[in-house]
């Protein structure tokens, strides 16, 4: 049983881990004996791993980031998953592995009501061909049917996606000098309202910040390259934002 007798909570967003970036990994794993430590709460806000076609395509990294996760799980850490745009088809037989649950695509916090915790991508309303593409793709029929694909045709509709997704990303880096779509304002204040929230905490965006709205404070998370990023919430401080540095590491292990 965790010794905190209130929330301790930890948020990250954005990783992108996969097995050819050892060194987000490891600084992962290097994260995990902390919020041990001082944490009873992780929230993993989407885009976590680069790509996600499906639990039945496994593989000893995968294996290993749930191992490492199923540990701080049964060391009293209480962990939930929001599914990002590279992620959504981590499925409950992953999520049992990790002993994590996975949350509503927009989730208020039942020990802190004020906030609300999201991957972010649902507010970026002026992408209007990811919205359309996000709508169809996250449809449970077509991921039923995409599911039924053999393994070695998702793999290859996944790279092809990501291949897309970068040269969009140039072209928007060219037309626009950004590399991401922000979110809309309006989507923000509405969300905040719906949810009666003061605080929304979110990723996606690659843009690290703390936002003033009419109606309440966004907090926004980085994503994992040269440097870390976790927003940490407890009752007597708030939130906080920590950083760290990600040092090499020449391979996975």
């Amino acid at each position: 049983m965790h010794r905190h007798e209130d929330h301790i909570a930890y948020f990250i967003a954005d990783l992108h881990l996969a097995s050819s970036r050892p060194e987000l990994c490891a600084a992962f794993f290097d994260l995990l004996p902390k919020i041990a430590e001082d944490a009873t709460d992780l929230f993993i806000l989407g885009d976590f791993f680069n790509f996600w076609v499906g639990d039945d395509v496994l593989s000893p990294f995968t294996a290993k980031v749930a191992e490492e996760l199923a540990k701080l799980s049964e060391q009293g850490i209480n962990i939930y998953f929001q599914h990002g745009n590279r992620d959504f088809a981590v499925g409950k037989n992953y999520a049992n592995l990790c002993k994590m649950t996975i949350l509503p695509e927009v989730y208020t916090l039942p020990f802190a009501p004020e906030i609300v915790v999201l991957h972010g991508d649902q507010l970026c309303l002026a992408d209007v061909k990811y919205q359309r593409y996000r709508k169809i793709i996250r449809n449970p029929l077509v991921l039923k049917c995409l599911h039924l694909l053999p393994k070695s045709v998702r793999l290859r509709i996944s790279l092809r996606l990501r291949e897309a997704s970068k040269k969009a990303k140039r072209h928007t880096c060219i037309e626009n000098q950004q590399c991401y779509c922000d979110v809309t304002n309006s989507a923000v204040e509405a969300m905040l309202i719906q949810h009666s929230a003061d605080i929304m905490i979110h990723g996606h965006t690659h843009k690290p910040n703390i936002h003033e709205h009419h109606n309440g404070t966004r907090w926004v998370l980085s994503d994992w390259e040269q440097t870390g990023d976790y927003i940490k919430w407890n009752k007597a401080n708030g939130l906080t934002r920590h950083t760290f540095t990600i040092p090499p590491v020449e391979s996975f292990s």
